[in-house]
């Protein structure tokens, strides 16, 4: 069948309007005070069309401190909450059974895990019931011999997927199976969970780390179900010791991961092969720089320090071909130290703006290693200090510790014109 040019830019235009406005699955934030939390959490929507959001105390309560995914129908209302201990629908009641349960888990139920980007929910492709939660629990206490032996104990072995549907036990959701295996292996400490579109803007490729090498391990998520792919070496060995925080660059063509040495490392993506290439390891020389964010357009990334008083740094991924382009683009976007008093805190213990993710309004919000309001950086996809970062602006009913919830970018439509592209335009 041809298509005219007009009709095929129409069919193009009606494609990314779908995906930008009914995939509205981040809309909501729910976040609390961490280890001392003693109040119900606080509820962070981000109307559609890039409104302001709004804050409000709920009435529930979740205990949060590191590990934190919800995820929200196409068009924004909550359905389900994670923090790494127990599911949670819509009115914060724990539906039993959705994560395995290990005496890792059993010792922080109180408090929430403490595990950084383990846990993401997704859609499951053309059914928009059902959702899925994948994650990776601490399971090894101890790695007895090899290599990394006595280094990072409490590692997960299993990349486990939970299937909820949302119109079971009166629309409230419900679970469908539990527990099941994506992957058996032994990953890294952080395990590097990440999940982006296939370039058939429907189905998901997740990519978890392997311990103790430089092999990542993927699967493809579609209507069947979860299809094994394949296991990838490149770049550097991940050695004793190591972590990897990482993440998806908003169009999916970059994968960030940090080290626990506070190195990152860069590889380029294909979302139609699912293959990573060109891997660049970056030694900034900065230390405490942890968790990132990328800008919306991909171009920019930012990396906050997890102590208190840290700044934060801009990275400009445009000049990832150019030698030690991305390492000398660094700059500090507020030069000056996150010293603001927050929650009955001196200055001098800071709020910390350590901790940042972006958000459905194309704004990037911090968490905090203390407790306080959200910091933000209101123009992220703009150079150096024209991002306008504000420390402690956005007012919360109630302050704030502890990572934002952790979402992949559910707007991503698919590569169009490329090979992959078999949904789209027929």
């Amino acid at each position: 069948m041809k298509v005219n040019i007009f009709t095929y830019m129409f069919i193009c235009i009606m494609v990314l309007s779908k995906n930008t406005f009914a995939q509205y699955r981040d809309a909501n934030w729910v976040i609390s005070t961490g280890y001392d939390s003693l109040n119900n959490n606080t509820l962070v929507h981000f109307p559609p069309g890039g409104q302001n959001p709004q804050a409000t105390l709920t009435n529930g309560y979740i205990p949060f401190v590191h590990t934190n995914a919800n995820i929200s129908d196409s068009n924004g209302n909550l359905l389900f909450v994670t923090n790494g201990i127990n599911i949670y629908n819509r009115m914060f009641q724990p539906i039993p059974g959705g994560i395995l349960q290990t005496s890792y888990t059993t010792m922080l139920a109180p408090f929430g895990l403490n595990r950084a980007h383990q846990y993401i929910f997704l859609p499951w492709p053309d059914d928009s019931n059902k959702f899925v939660l994948f994650y990776c629990v601490p399971e090894l206490s101890i790695v007895a011999s090899g290599p990394c032996s006595n280094g990072w104990g409490w590692l997960s072995t299993h990349l486990y997927y939970t299937v909820l549907d949302k119109t079971l036990n009166g629309g409230l959701g419900g679970i469908v199976s539990a527990n099941n295996i994506a992957i058996f292996d032994t990953l890294i400490h952080l395990t590097g969970l990440s999940a982006v579109k296939h370039a058939n803007g429907r189905d998901w490729w997740l990519v978890v780390k392997e311990n103790c090498n430089n092999s990542f391990k993927k699967v493809l998520f579609t209507p069947n179900g979860i299809q094994f792919n394949a296991v990838q070496s490149i770049g550097p060995q991940m050695v004793q010791f190591d972590a990897a925080v990482s993440n998806f660059s908003p169009d999916g063509t970059i994968y960030f991961q940090v080290r626990d040495d506070f190195n990152m490392v860069l590889y380029k993506f294909n979302r139609c092969s699912g293959l990573f290439s060109d891997p660049l390891l970056l030694n900034t020389g900065a230390s405490a720089e942890f968790y990132s964010a990328f800008s919306p357009n991909s171009r920019f990334l930012y990396r906050a320090g997890d102590n208190a008083g840290s700044v934060t740094a801009q990275y400009d991924l445009s000049l990832y071909y150019q030698p030690n382009g991305v390492k000398n683009s660094r700059l500090l976007i507020d030069p000056t130290l996150d010293s603001i008093a927050c929650n009955g805190l001196s200055a001098f213990t800071a709020s910390a703006a350590c901790e940042p993710e972006l958000a459905a309004d194309g704004k990037i919000y911090f968490g905090h290693c203390y407790s306080c309001n959200l910091s933000v950086i209101n123009y992220p996809d703009s150079i150096d200090t024209l991002c306008n970062m504000e420390y402690n602006t956005f007012v919360l009913p109630s302050p704030n510790s502890g990572l934002p919830p952790y979402f992949p970018n559910y707007r991503l439509g698919p590569l169009v014109g490329s090979p992959c592209d078999t949904l789209s335009v027929e």
